[in-house]
């Protein structure tokens, strides 16, 4: 009987009337965050800097594009999409992908995945 009585007692605890962390409720509402006051972004007159690219990478890797995946069809190479890492370690080094594009005769493009 006491058994019954405390495994009852178990059944109605949540978050709000017990030490359980809220993550333990099993149905609890889920409430959306309001949205914050500020503006997003940096602040007013701060000059933002982007990584040129390396003109001259040490490495170049290219990705071509799997021709088995793609429609029935004649392509022709439409150029490459460039991405590259840079990594230091004591001197730089850079390794530039290549992700192949070629164009069907209607003009769509396909991109190799990188």
């Amino acid at each position: 009987m006491l058994l019954v009585t405390i495994l009852t007692n178990r059944l109605g605890l949540n978050s709000k009337n017990s030490s359980k962390p809220p993550s333990s409720d099993p149905n609890r509402k889920k409430e959306p965050k309001e949205p914050g006051t500020r503006k997003p972004g940096g602040q007013y007159g701060h000059i933002g800097t982007t990584l040129k690219p390396f003109p001259e990478p040490d490495l170049v890797k290219e990705i071509r594009v799997d021709r088995e995946t793609l429609p029935p069809g004649k392509y022709r190479s439409a150029g490459y999409e460039r991405r590259q890492i840079v990594d230091l370690d004591i001197s730089i080094f850079v390794t530039e992908w290549q992700a192949e594009i070629l164009e069907d005769q209607n003009g769509k493009r396909f991109v190799a995945p990188f």
